[in-house]
C-alpha cells in the first residue's frame, strides 16, 4: 500500500513538517510519522503519541514516491535541476499535469517547452521549493 504523506510549512515557526494532512476542527493540520517519544504522555490526549501541527494551507506539498539523487524525497512544488532530453542541464518545478508528475522548465527562452516526466530514470537534483522564497 502506498503511503500518501503530505509536507507543509508551520504556522507556528514558519518550518517544514512532513506527515499526514488531515482536516481538524477547521484547519488543516499535519500529524508526523515518528512518535515524539515513547514515553511521553500528552496532557491534551494526543492519540498515539504523535505530534500534530497546524499549518499553512497554501503550502501543502504532496510527496511524488521518488527521490532525488541525493535520496531526498521529491514533493510537488520542489525547485529541482534536471537534464531534459536534449541533454541541456534545466531548472524546473515539481507539478502535477494531466495524471502524472512533471518537471516544468522554468528557466531559458523556450520556458515551460521542455517539460519533462519525473521518472527515477533522469538525474534530478532537489534545490529547494517555492514556498521558500522570501523567508
Amino acid at each position: 500500500m502506498q503511503i500518501i504523506k503530505h509536507k507543509a510549512k508551520r504556522k507556528d515557526n514558519k518550518e517544514w513538517v512532513e506527515g499526514f494532512l488531515f482536516f481538524k476542527i477547521y484547519e488543516f493540520v499535519i500529524q508526523q510519522f515518528e512518535p515524539i517519544s515513547p514515553s511521553f504522555q500528552d496532557p491534551a490526549g494526543n492519540p498515539d503519541n504523535y505530534e500534530i501541527y497546524k499549518i499553512i494551507p497554501e503550502t501543502i506539498c504532496q510527496f511524488t514516491t521518488q527521490q532525488d539523487k541525493n535520496k531526498k524525497d521529491l514533493y510537488q512544488n520542489d525547485i529541482c535541476k534536471y537534464k531534459d532530453d536534449s541533454g541541456t542541464e534545466r531548472i524546473g518545478i515539481i507539478k502535477w499535469c494531466d495524471y502524472k508528475w512533471i518537471l516544468e522548465a522554468i528557466d531559458g527562452d523556450d520556458e515551460g517547452n521542455q517539460d519533462i516526466d519525473l521518472h527515477p530514470d533522469y538525474e534530478i537534483e532537489k534545490i529547494g521549493n517555492i514556498h521558500d522564497k522570501g523567508d
